[in-house]
């Protein structure tokens, strides 16, 4: 037994002296961009972070100092070709769940902070139809009321996967999702969520994608990733976020708020 105490010992110690280095490297100064989906008050999974936990988040941003900016201030940013201010931080939620009306908001206006929504347009007033679930996702007269700190942009029309649909479909989904906000007569930002984060790989076809979006006056569009940005977003249609999920601890977050996922 002695003989594996020693390697334990050693072992101990470097994870020791590996979160003192992590805890006292100063965070990275670029530009994050933090992707929820679900808040309930009582559930902490893949996809959705309870409200505590939501509410220690949060707080933690702000003890930090960190620059919460809105999807507006993006906008200009990208428009003007400026940067952003060093460790800003925008907060999106996708799928515009009813759950972000009734749990999110408030905690957000309680600290007094914007955050971006993104839409999947065919599903406005009814449920998350792609995962056979049953998740009521918000109307178009909650999209119309919500307060000026919350932003609107676009996730899809009919949550398909972008990554590996055939382009002409692809097209198709983002036209319609656009002439359903518009058609609504509901605001919003032309920037574009990527479904599931998916995208084409080949070159050749996300080449052609960037030329839709520009021809479709998308200013910016969003993946997963979980890495940290430039404080000057480019490319501006690959922009990346971290994926913030419940069943992570409070210690993760922290981790990947501070320098991405490693």
């Amino acid at each position: 037994m002695e003989a594996y105490i020693l390697p334990i010992i050693l072992l101990t110690i470097i994870i020791i002296l590996l979160c003192y280095y992590f805890a006292l490297m100063p965070a990275h100064k670029g530009f994050r961009v933090l992707m929820y989906h679900h808040i309930k008050p009582d559930q902490n999974d893949g996809l959705c972070v309870s409200t505590k936990i939501f509410e220690q988040h949060l707080a933690y941003l702000r003890q930090c100092n960190y620059h919460i900016i809105s999807g507006g201030d993006l906008f200009t940013c990208l428009k003007d070709k400026s940067k952003l201010p060093e460790r800003s931080v925008l907060i999106t939620f996708d799928d515009a769940y009813q759950n972000f009306v009734e749990q999110a908001l408030p905690i957000l206006n309680h600290h007094k902070m914007p955050a971006m929504v993104f839409v999947p347009t065919a599903y406005i007033g009814g449920v998350n139809e792609w995962d056979q679930g049953q998740e009521p996702i918000m109307g178009a007269d909650q999209l119309k009321s919500l307060p000026s700190n919350i932003d609107l942009a676009i996730h899809c029309y009919k949550h398909i996967n972008y990554g590996n649909s055939m382009i002409n479909l692809v097209e198709d989904d983002m036209a319609s999702a656009q002439r359903t906000l518009d058609n609504l007569e509901i605001k919003y930002i032309p920037f574009w969520a990527y479904p599931y984060g998916a995208f084409p790989r080949r070159k050749k076809t996300f080449g052609l994608l960037k030329s839709i979006m520009k021809y479709r006056q998308i200013k910016a569009a969003f993946r997963i990733g979980n890495k940290i940005n430039k404080l000057k977003p480019k490319p501006k249609y690959l922009i990346k976020r971290l994926d913030i999920r419940g069943d992570e601890s409070f210690l993760a977050f922290k981790r990947k708020i501070k320098y991405g996922k490693l």
